[in-house]
């Protein structure tokens, strides 16, 4: 799977992180660090919030409200 050409990710019924390959990390370039196996799954949410990386900011800021006090107005 790390082989693959797509970015891939899954995640386990209690939404934690259980593998993504380098693809993935690098489609988020500004939250790749936040990509990382265990992590739940609002952590690299809350990253593309704090990093404005992507083009939906205040969807993404339904999901992660306290970090979006000075972002999403």
């Amino acid at each position: 799977m790390r082989e693959m050409s797509d970015g891939l990710a899954m995640f386990n019924p209690e939404g934690r992180l259980v593998f993504c390959n380098d693809q993935y990390r690098a489609a988020f370039p500004r939250s790749a660090y936040a990509r990382q196996p265990g992590a739940h799954i609002t952590d690299p949410v809350r990253a593309v919030v704090r990093n404005a990386e992507g083009p939906d900011q205040r969807r993404l800021c339904r999901f992660v409200k306290p970090e979006c006090n000075s972002r999403c107005k």
